[in-house]
């Protein structure tokens, strides 16, 4: 009905589960009580601690010994009905109490008594389990029971009646405004019943209490009891519909207030974990985009003497590299024509027409890996570094995020450098592809003159690989600065050289926006270990307005 779980790790978790428990059982309750027609008897639950002699008072009232009476304590351990006939289907719907055999409150266990006798057709007796059980199924079951009671009979006795839990019971039926009969059991001493009655009327119940004297042998029924005045209204043959509508609409508006008031206690212990939650969330996103700028500005090196000359060396190497591996020069002819055919095969992994894979192409791959190996991972690796640093010095400032503190530590991976490296290669493959992609764009752009040309220069190939070493390894500014400098005055005609410029800026521009936007993915899918996690311990948001319907559509008297 409430779909709601929290993570038990949770510190408010107890308070959200005990708050979660009540509303539901209200809910029911009133789901329940709303459906009754007029003439549905009065529910009457006898509720009372171990050894008040309450199933006494319950056979005396049925008028024949249901409920066994014994020494062993507790005597009632299941919810003993006695119910009209008519009424035993009605009864039967009720989902109150709500326990599942073999949870870890035990399984539920309720007696339902019919009958057909005229004298009892008005009212349900009900037994309930003793509410000072150790057995939290018995409490739950008699909870359930004054829930869903019209009229409560609260039997005490002499050595009970400064309990706690009957405290409880006589406090919340006060605060309830609760239709209750009080009964003092075995009452040896007019100073004790005088001190129940004190007691009750500081509580603001003004009727007299029953008072019911010590009888030398325990017994099984009290003899007179059922013609005591007290019940004189909800024992008999002829109902006094007037005064059943009357309490059956009182109590059930009594009940709709409960459940509005519990709901809304509810969706206030679940907003505030929520803005909890939130507010945590909120600032590890604020470290992320602090750390993600630092990383950004990271990602730009500077062009210096040492890094311009590795680049014109790096350069150097690979065009010597493809000058000595391309085919000799007097195939050129025959070469030409079948660049013009099929360029593309030339930097395939799975062609069968390369001109010589034996020798290009391992080197060929072996400078891809060069590209990869040339990115600039370092200012990543101390980005996730220091957001992991930063939110753990969040979590473990603050007392009151010791158990988010404890999730994360138990739960949120943080990844190392090798795991960064995994996370980039596969977020950022091929390398290779792209490469063969531009280079077969700008050969198809030119004329088949310069395409010859370019075959004839095999240092081309080589810049687009170290194009793509300087925008992995330091960003496009850096290879905007060496296009000039380092790579275009080993182009040997002005053609060339022209289109090249604008080509390698262009895939430039667009390699760096991708680098970066991959390492901030990675760095962010780090913060999102947290968030998601911490957001993940309580139920969706939307939650809430669902609380909020149900709360609205709880009206007094609504069927």
């Amino acid at each position: 009905m409430l779909e709601l779980s929290f993570d038990k790790r949770l510190a408010h978790r107890s308070i959200l589960e005990s708050s979660h428990l009540e509303s539901e059982q209200l809910l029911k309750a009133w789901i329940w009580k709303s459906s009754l027609e007029e003439s549905f008897p009065l529910l009457v639950s006898l509720i009372g601690g171990t050894g008040t002699g309450k199933s006494t008072v319950f056979n005396s009232l049925a008028g024949e010994i249901i409920s066994k009476v014994g020494h062993k304590r507790p005597s009632t351990l299941r919810a003993i009905i006695l119910a009209p006939q008519h009424a035993v289907r009605k009864i039967a719907e009720c989902t109150l109490p709500d326990l599942e055999p073999g949870t870890d409150t035990g399984p539920l266990d309720t007696q339902i008594v019919a009958h057909n006798r005229s004298e009892l057709s008005n009212s349900i007796l009900v037994d309930t389990p003793d509410i000072d059980s150790v057995e939290p199924s018995n409490r739950l079951n008699a909870e359930s029971f004054f829930i869903i009671s019209d009229i409560i009979i609260f039997v005490t006795s002499q050595e009970k009646y400064g309990d706690l839990a009957g405290h409880e019971v006589v406090e919340r039926a006060r605060r309830w405004g609760k239709n209750t009969i009080f009964i003092m059991n075995k009452v040896t001493s007019d100073t004790a019943f005088d001190d129940f009655r004190s007691a009750l009327k500081a509580e603001k119940f003004m009727d007299e209490p029953v008072r019911i004297d010590r009888l030398p042998v325990a017994p099984e029924i009290i003899p007179g009891l059922r013609e005591d005045p007290h019940f004189s209204a909800i024992l008999g043959a002829v109902a006094d519909k007037n005064f059943v509508k009357s309490i059956r609409e009182a109590e059930l508006e009594r009940l709709s207030a409960s459940v509005r008031s519990s709901l809304e206690t509810l969706e206030q212990s679940f907003d505030a974990e929520h803005q909890r939650i939130a507010t945590i969330n909120s600032r590890i996103q604020g470290i992320f985009e602090d750390v993600r700028r630092n990383m950004q500005g990271d990602l730009d090196r500077v062009v210096t003497p040492d890094v311009e000359k590795h680049i014109r060396e790096r350069l150097n190497q690979l065009t010597v590299k493809y000058d000595l591996l391309f085919v000799p020069r007097q195939k050129l002819r025959e070469a030409v024509r079948e660049l013009i055919e099929n360029v593309s095969s030339w930097f395939s992994f799975q062609s069968s027409q390369t001109l010589d894979k034996q020798a290009v192409n391992p080197d060929r791959f072996g400078e891809l890996d060069a590209v990869r190996r040339a990115a600039n991972l370092k200012p990543l690796e101390t980005a996730v570094a220091q957001l992991n640093k930063r939110v753990a010095q969040m979590l473990s400032s603050d007392p009151g995020l010791s158990d988010i503190c404890q999730v994360a530590l138990a739960e949120v991976p943080r990844w190392h450098d090798n795991e960064i490296h995994e996370l980039y290669y596969d977020a950022f493959p091929g390398v290779e592809k792209l490469l063969e992609v531009e280079f077969k764009r700008f050969k198809d752009g030119l004329p088949v003159s310069d395409q010859v040309k370019l075959y004839g220069w095999s240092g081309l190939w080589a810049a687009f690989v170290i194009a793509m070493e300087i925008v992995v390894g330091g960003g496009f500014t850096l290879l905007d600065a060496l296009l000039n400098t380092a790579i275009l005055p080993s182009i040997p005609t002005l053609v060339l050289k022209a289109k090249l410029a604008g080509f390698l800026r262009d895939i430039g521009e667009r390699v760096d926006r991708e680098q970066r936007g991959t390492l901030e993915k990675i760095l962010k899918k780090q913060a999102e270990m947290y968030t998601d996690k911490f957001a993940g311990l309580l139920p969706a948001r939307s939650k809430l307005d669902d609380l909020a319907r149900i709360r609205a559509r709880v009206i007094p008297g609504l069927k």
